[in-house]
């Protein structure tokens, strides 16, 4: 034998190597040998971790770990060295492995801290580390083999220290023999069982390594004491012992093998491996049994027979049977009849990769040794199963049918291929010859499409043709319209494509995209009929059909419409769309940019130029809602800078600032900031600069977004200086709270900071001297308003008015900027135009072009529409003006601008026209209809008719008012039942509206009424309250009641009179049901002829006004042709009745109830009036 050299330790002087293998190995508790240890606290950790609970020895493991190698005493540290290796040796059978892991580490630290003295312990710890890094759990034996080998790097120097300390490892071994006795005894759970199966497994591989190591020797098997194999690995009714788990018995089949092969075993476990050959399932376990088999096959231990025997029935577990080496066994073992039964016994296997393993792997042998081919009659049957329509096995039904050529000849196989499975039949049929194909495509009366096409892509289609020369000849049974498009991209020639399409339409989209033939033979009729429903199914085959029929209109409109429909249902379209259809109409680009895709275009896509180009079309499209979210959307996804954009913030302000709010204004210059304030608060108020004039400026109006970028940025005042931009300046000082002592003192400063008195003497420009007048600060002078500036010298001529008022004797010199200014498209230059008016109104100063300037104002009214507050205050102040005119001249101006009642102004020019036409008192225009030029047919016109007839004199009001009914009920029908407008008719016209309800149908007038409930009656009532606080009629109050609907009106001659009351209450659907009526006048017919009177003066008079007027007329005529009752002098009593009892010698009434009272003063009746005897008339 040759002699081992001696190594030591890595660090370790060579001469106390020999200590090695010197000591006396006692196995004693952590805790017995943890007594020496003067530190209590570490004494105290080895006794708990003698507990059996994983969380002590967790916990005892980190402590150790950090208290024993940080001692300072190295003696100290030395006594505790032993107890560290006795808990390192014995927590190697502990369950966890995270507990195991621990040990490790801790030994690890000792082993560091030991130095040069683990010469000194090497004895007891490598034993232990060894049989760790033998553990099943990787991590474990990873960890033990690194300190192994930071000692001993080369496989020499490990086998060196093996042998050298094979009596310490001999006697581990051994006590490992024994734990693994006495675990048996205590089973209690799965993990117990678990774990023996590891500490046998890791004892059985360092037995193996040890015998290795000292070269086989006999004294260190024997040392190991009785090792009980065979009950580990023993069979109970064909099953393992639970405690034989897959390691161990991989470790146990490897030391039987090593000590078989070196003559230390005999035949003693050949019965039982017999019987493992059945059993075994794990892989790993499988591949060392294969191998002691193989070696107890050449110790003659089994002989080929009986392993043949065994391993037949037992193919079927062997999963991996390349890697436990089942080809070299069968390879050893194998006859013809073995092979047949092999064969018969995999093609029944449900795990088809296996099968399919298993038969090459036979075939393969039988390939080498032709005695062990298989039989024709072998062969045939498994051929005629795995053609058949219904294959014994799976693995039949899908076999590679080239094992079978050999059998071709065979006059069974036609037979089967005749009445087998066509797909099948077709897979064997390219091993044979063109005839063999063409003979059996002869026998079939129908064909499955799936056959014909595996025919073509393996033979080619000549064959096919040689039975059925057009595609539309083969008898196809029934397939989809995918196959078939296959097998005509695979078959079809060119000169048949206008055929194919016409007889399988439903195929075209399915072998379009892959079409690779030219597309010549596509251009056809049958193909242009279907375009638009291709593009319907498939969008995409646009890419194809514009290059069979290039600039084809019918083709562009289809997908036009095909794209709508595509992001109509789904919200996308795939931008890869536009890289081929690259001039979408702008329908198709808006639908896109407002889709899901846009947010996931990228940088480059052949649809982003497009859409640049195609939004500043439709930022004024007022359908576009959510555009500039959109566009945000679509600069994020294709990284374009936003002014590459052709958009202008003059021409989009709205859009701009939505735009500009989501990107954010940092990113945007400062001069194209500027110029989006300006064009936003233009837009949000187009009078802002009259605001600022008129020192009552909100500046809420600016969005939130603007404001605070503003206010960050006072710098942005010096741009808008520059560009003489008043309305910016101004919000930009607002939001900075700048004055003139942060500004240059100009005149766009002066005007921006109109709120601000300016410093008295700046009078560096006209603007300056304008604004200084205008602070009082100096008088200004009339022949000093200059002509260069329209709107400066109409702010010079109000100064001057303002000023001078009494003592100016002429305004002619003011009357050219007067026209000018009511001419001017600019609405400042109107607004002053309005002021200078009304100033001239307050001093009746008139000029001859007087009319002609109202004409002009009321245009520019309507041309500006909608005023301000301010500013309509301004136009009603200046129409005052028409005061001064001519009768003549203000009914020539009000048919001039009659047409303007039918705009959106009307309202606002009825309110002015209506008081000069009581001014004037020319009522009869109304009546005439201005002469014709009032358009009654519209209902903006008739705002001029109802304010009208609320303030001319009732009695012509009256006269009149019935005169315009009879276009009322075409106005009625065009307005709807919710509008101020309706509301406003309904109240002036009460049975008009009346009249016109009782014509409407159910369904229109079922809703009407619904609405006057809900709440437009009540709104008619608030109009009628308003109305009668203006009737004065005498001794009579009318009070309202909005919550009854009720009028009251209360009549009263003297304070000494009882009160004639009348109660007008209106239905809830009032007018389109009549009033209620009642009176406190006696019951009988005074009262009925009274109710009548009102209720048929409402009717007439068109509103309850009239009602209560005739109830008034009533009452006065009845008081003043009746005397009251001499007692109470009243009309009527207490009662409500009137004076009825009737004397007669004077004839004078009296209350039934008053003469009572009289006659129980007197001692005698008498009559109070004439004092004779009471001697009643009747």
């Amino acid at each position: 034998m040759k002699k081992i050299a001696n190594f030591a330790p890595r660090g370790a002087p060579l001469a106390t190597f020999e200590m090695y293998g010197t000591s006396q190995n006692v196995r004693l508790p952590a805790a017995a040998t943890a007594t020496a240890i003067s530190d209590s606290s570490i004494r105290a950790t080895f006794m708990q971790m003698s507990k059996p609970n994983v969380q002590i020895k967790k916990d005892g493991f980190a402590s150790l770990s950090e208290k024993i190698p940080m001692m300072d005493d190295h003696q100290e540290f030395l006594v505790a060295v032993t107890p560290s290796i006795a808990l390192f040796d014995q927590t190697f059978i502990d369950y966890h492995p995270n507990v195991r892991i621990l040990a490790v580490n801790f030994i690890q630290k000792i082993c560091e801290k030991l130095g040069r003295d683990i010469v000194e312990f090497a004895p007891k710890i490598f034993p232990s580390l060894l049989l760790y890094s033998c553990d099943t759990e990787q991590e474990i034996s990873n960890a033990a083999k690194a300190i192994f080998n930071g000692y001993f790097s080369t496989s020499e120097k490990k086998n060196a220290i093996i042998s050298k300390l094979r009596s310490e490892i001999s006697l581990r071994i051994k006590y490992s023999y024994n734990d693994l006795k006495d675990m048996e005894k205590h089973f209690s759970n799965n993990d117990e069982i678990e774990n023996w199966g590891r500490v046998a497994s890791a004892t059985l591989i360092l037995s193996t390594l040890l015998l290795s190591a000292c070269k086989f020797a006999p004294e260190v098997l024997s040392s190991f004491g009785d090792v009980q194999l065979r009950r580990w690995i023993s069979l109970k009714d064909a099953k393992f012992l639970p405690q034989s788990t897959t390691q161990m018995r991989s470790s146990a089949y490897l030391y039987i093998a090593i000590n078989t092969q070196n003559d230390f075993f005999g035949n003693e476990y050949a019965d039982l491996i017999l019987k493992l050959i059945g059993s075994e399932s794990s892989p790993l376990c499988q591949s060392r049994l294969i191998k002691l088999i193989s070696i107890y096959m050449d110790k003659e231990y089994l002989t080929t027979e009986k392993v043949r025997s065994a391993i037949l029935p037992a193919l079927t577990l062997y999963y991996d049977p390349i890697k436990t080496g089942i080809p070299a066994l069968l390879t050893r073992i194998a006859d013809q009849s073995f092979v047949e039964s092999a064969l018969n016994t995999v093609s029944s296997l449900p795990d088809i990769e296996l099968a399919n393993l298993f038969f090459k792997i036979l075939f393969d042998l039988s390939s080498d040794r032709i005695e062990l081919k298989p039989s024709n009659d072998c062969l045939y049957q498994l051929f005629n199963g795995a053609i058949s329509k219904t294959p014994p096995s799976r693995f039949l039904g899908q076999v590679d049918l080239k094992y079978f050529v050999g059998i071709s000849s065979d006059p069974r196989v036609r037979s089967s291929l005749e009445s087998g499975n066509d797909d099948r039949a077709t897979e064997y049929l390219q091993y044979l010859d063109t005839q063999s194909c063409v003979d059996w495509l002869k026998t079939r009366e129908t064909i499955g499409i799936n056959t014909i096409i595996r025919l073509i892509k393996n033979l080619g289609s000549t064959i096919i043709r040689k039975t059925w020369p057009s595609i539309i000849d083969i008898p196809i049974e029934k397939a989809s319209d995918q196959k078939r498009a296959e097998l005509i991209q695979l078959y079809a020639r060119t000169d048949e494509m206008p055929a194919i399409i016409k007889q399988f339409p439903e195929t075209v989209r399915y072998f379009l995209p892959n079409w690779s033939a030219g597309y010549d033979c596509l251009r056809c009729d049958e193909l242009l009929a279907m375009t638009g429903e291709l593009l319907k199914q498939s969008i995409g085959l646009y890419r194809i059909l514009i290059q069979i029929f290039p600039q084809n209109e019918k083709i562009e409109s289809e997908m036009e419409e095909a794209i709508l429909n595509e992001i109509q249902e789904n919200e996308e379209a795939d931008p890869v769309l536009f890289e081929y259809y690259t001039k979408p109409t702008e329908k198709v680009l808006t639908a896109f940019l407002n889709c899901l895709s846009v947010e996931v275009l990228e940088p480059g896509d052949k649809i982003i130029p497009l859409l640049v180009d195609h939004i500043p079309k439709i930022i004024n499209d007022t359908k576009q809602n959510n555009l500039a979210e959109q566009v945000y959307k679509f600069i994020e996804s294709s990284q374009i800078d936003p002014l590459s954009i052709d958009i202008h913030p003059k021409d989009n302000p709205v859009f701009y600032l939505e735009l500009w709010e989501k990107i954010g204004f940092d990113k945007l210059p400062q001069d194209k900031f500027i110029e989006l304030l300006s064009s936003t608060l233009n837009r949000k108020c187009p009078w802002l600069e009259i605001f600022l004039y008129i020192r009552n400026i909100d500046w809420t109006l600016v969005p939130s977004k603007l404001w605070d970028y503003c206010s960050l940025h006072p710098e942005l005042s010096e741009l808008a200086i520059k560009n003489n931009d008043v309305i910016s300046l101004s919000a930009i000082c607002a939001s900075n709270n700048l004055s003139y002592d942060k500004l240059p003192k100009t005149g766009i400063v002066l005007e921006a900071l109109s709120l601000i008195e300016p410093p008295m003497n700046i009078n560096n420009d006209l603007i300056s001297s304008v604004i200084q007048n205008e602070w009082n600060h100096f008088t200004p002078k009339s022949n000093l308003i200059s002509n260069e500036n329209l709107t400066i010298s109409l702010r010079q001529v109000i100064n001057v008015l303002e000023h001078s008022a009494p003592i100016i004797m002429s305004i002619d010199e003011f009357v050219p900027f007067i026209e000018k200014g009511a001419k001017s498209d600019n609405k400042f230059d109107f607004f002053l135009t309005l002021r200078i008016l009304s100033i001239l109104r307050d001093i009746e100063m008139r000029f001859d072009s007087l009319q002609e300037t109202l004409q002009t104002v009321i245009d520019k009214s309507v041309e500006f529409y909608p005023l301000p507050s301010p500013v309509e205050r301004e136009f009603a102040s200046a129409m005052r003006i028409a005061q001064l005119l001519s009768p003549n001249k203000f009914l020539t101006l009000l048919k001039l601008v009659g047409h303007h009642f039918t705009s959106p102004t009307s309202k606002m020019l009825s309110k002015q026209f209506s008081q000069l036409i009581r001014y004037f008192n020319v009522w009869d225009i109304i009546e005439c209809r201005l002469e014709s030029n009032l358009n009654l047919t519209n209902p903006l016109s008739w705002h001029l008719i109802v304010l009208s007839l609320e303030i001319m004199p009732y009695q012509k009001r009256m006269d009149m008012v019935n005169s315009f009914t009879s276009e009322l009920f075409s106005i009625f029908d065009s307005l709807s039942i919710e509008s101020d407008d309706f509301i406003n008719l309904i109240s002036t016209f009460p049975a008009t509206a009346f009249d016109w309800s009782t014509k409407l149908s159910n369904n229109i007038l079922h809703p009407l009424n619904r609405e006057m409930t809900k709440r437009g009656t009540q709104r008619v009532f608030e109009i009628l309250a308003k109305k009668l606080k203006k009737v004065k009629l005498g001794n009579t109050t009318i009070q309202t009641n909005v919550r009854n609907m009720t009028i009251s009106c209360v009549y009263v001659e003297d304070a000494a009179s009882v009160p004639i009351k009348m109660d007008i209450t209106l239905p809830d659907i009032y007018p389109f049901r009549r009033e209620k009526v009642s009176c406190n006048i006696d019951k009988g017919e005074n009262s009925s002829d009274l109710r009548s009177r009102v209720a048929a003066a409402i009717i007439q008079g068109q509103g309850v006004e009239a009602g209560i007027r005739s109830w008034h007329n009533y009452i006065v005529k009845e008081l003043q042709e009746k005397e009251p009752c001499t007692i109470c002098y009243s009309y009527l009593d207490d009662q409500q009745r009137i004076p009825k009892v009737k004397c007669s010698v004077c004839g004078q009434k009296f209350h039934g109830a008053c003469l009572s009272k009289w006659f129980a003063h007197c001692l005698q009746p008498t009559c109070p009036f004439c004092a004779s005897p009471w001697k009643p008339k009747g």
